[in-house]
């Protein structure tokens, strides 16, 4: 878990701090104001201009996963959130 603190992207949720309690996990992570695209899609849909806008945000994140040596199984729009200056933070 301590692996997702040393990624440094504009792109993914920044973790502060990440603890095994005895209860569970804890987790630190940055606010985000603003809707994820499982709802952005429910409300009013994206553009083609849009779409293809946050899916290269979403490549370049992934990308900076991967170059840390972490690999998500199921990416999921619920997962993906656009942030108050319109880019995406995945989490």
């Amino acid at each position: 878990m301590k692996e997702l603190q040393k990624v440094e992207s504009p792109f993914v949720l920044n973790n502060y701090s990440i603890s095994i309690e005895e209860k569970g996990l804890c987790i630190s992570t940055e606010y985000i104001e603003g809707l994820n695209l499982r709802d952005i899609f429910e409300k009013k849909g994206l553009g083609k201009k849009a779409a293809r806008f946050y899916g290269a945000e979403l490549i370049l994140a992934i990308e900076d996963l991967h170059n840390n040596n972490i690999e998500i199984g199921k990416y999921n729009p619920a997962n993906i959130f656009i942030d108050s200056t319109g880019h995406i933070k995945l989490t």
